[in-house]
């Protein structure tokens, strides 16, 4: 579930609502369907598509009712509801010493993520399914925040750390 939050950006509830026959195995995409009822296709890495193989194959508990087709399922083989997924993500933060752990905070780190990686805001706005590019710039203004801190943080001139004198050029 964390990789594929942290790997495609989806919703909690695009997550919960995704299907079996969703995914496109030889593709590595998802089939979402976010606010409103629109359709998306959404990439996954392929190590996010070999432990997602893993849990379906070896973990995902068998469907109380063989026409549930849900992806993530209860112990009890029942859909994952908001509520259960909310307290398995409060519960595995508090495992790792994250305190403030939520479904949406995986949402804004791939986010700002793939924007400081390289991506581009155009293509971020697609994957998040934004209908605006106004939603989708929020995540721009973060990425660049970091872009100086960065810049702050390794500037070979501020790494020269030149002795300051009265007098003198720059």
């Amino acid at each position: 579930i964390i990789l594929l939050f942290l790997d495609t950006g989806i919703r909690a509830s695009e997550l919960l609502g995704l299907k079996v026959d969703d995914i496109d195995w030889s593709n590595d995409t998802i089939r979402v369907w976010g606010k409103g009822n629109k359709q998306r296709e959404v990439g996954f890495d392929p190590q996010t598509k070999k432990y997602l193989l893993r849990y379906i194959n070896a973990f995902r508990p068998e469907p109380v009712n063989p026409s549930t087709k849900e992806v993530f399922l209860s112990v009890g083989g029942t859909p994952l509801t908001y509520d259960a997924l909310s307290h398995w993500i409060k519960r595995s933060g508090e495992a790792v010493r994250i305190s403030r752990l939520l479904a949406h905070l995986f949402r804004h780190t791939f986010a700002v993520k793939f924007l400081m990686n390289g991506g581009d805001v155009m293509t971020l706005k697609l994957i998040l399914g934004h209908t605006s590019l106004d939603v989708t710039q929020v995540y721009m203004h973060l990425a660049e925040s970091h872009v100086k801190i960065q810049h702050e943080r390794f500037s070979p001139v501020s790494r020269l750390r030149i002795n300051h004198r009265k007098r003198g050029g720059s």
